[in-house]
């Protein structure tokens, strides 16, 4: 009789070891525990962004373009930002775009998802906004600025440093400000992340 208490108190030992072993694995991989890791971000709610924080912008200028149907605020001493800068592509996909529009260093703005072109804003945001398995993103944040325009922030893994870059859905093109990698962005991460807090949409 011993020795059957005993095998059963061993089998009941090795049962709650595999219960436990079980309960740990399956919880390293819930979208809460990988989320900030390249893994699969969770859907997030809508982030009013801290006024607090911001540089002063007082005396910045402000770049309107009703072609692209964005308005937005940037320093008075980077090269002046026009029209005349938008640069054509025929890139002929149905992801990358077919413009440019330069900014400083080697960041710019692009028209991106061209298959989303001419959707309501609320349309474009659902279509881009962070879900779960996107394996590329390291942050995704879907934000709402002073001005009450909704963007997607997004640094995503890349062969080197993590890329740096917000979507932004206008009505007319889904737009993406992408401030490239790590050191490029570094170097104005507050005007960067000031002029995404001053953009406007506009009709």
């Amino acid at each position: 009789m011993n020795k059957k208490y005993t095998l059963l108190l061993i089998l009941l030992i090795v049962a709650f070891a595999a219960a436990g072993l079980a309960y740990v694995t399956l919880s390293e991989f819930t979208p809460s525990s990988v989320e900030g890791k390249g893994g699969q971000p969770a859907p997030a709610q809508p982030t009013n962004i801290n006024q607090s924080d911001e540089i002063d912008t007082s005396d910045w200028k402000t770049y309107r373009n009703e072609i692209i149907g964005i308005e937005f605020d940037y320093p008075s001493d980077w090269s002046e930002i026009t029209s005349e800068g938008l640069k054509s592509e025929d890139r002929g996909d149905a992801v990358w775009g077919t413009f440019s529009l330069d900014l400083p260093d080697l960041s710019h703005v692009n028209h991106t998802f061209i298959d989303y072109d001419n959707l309501s804003v609320n349309e474009q945001y659902e279509k881009i906004k962070c879900y779960e398995g996107d394996v590329l993103a390291v942050v995704c944040e879907e934000r709402v600025n002073r001005y009450g325009t909704r963007y997607v922030w997004l640094v995503e893994e890349t062969k080197g440093d993590p890329a740096y870059g917000a979507l932004v859905p206008t009505g007319k093109y889904v737009l993406i400000f992408d401030f490239q990698e790590k050191e490029n962005y570094k170097k104005r991460s507050e005007e960067y992340q000031s002029l995404l807090n001053s953009l406007r949409i506009v009709e």
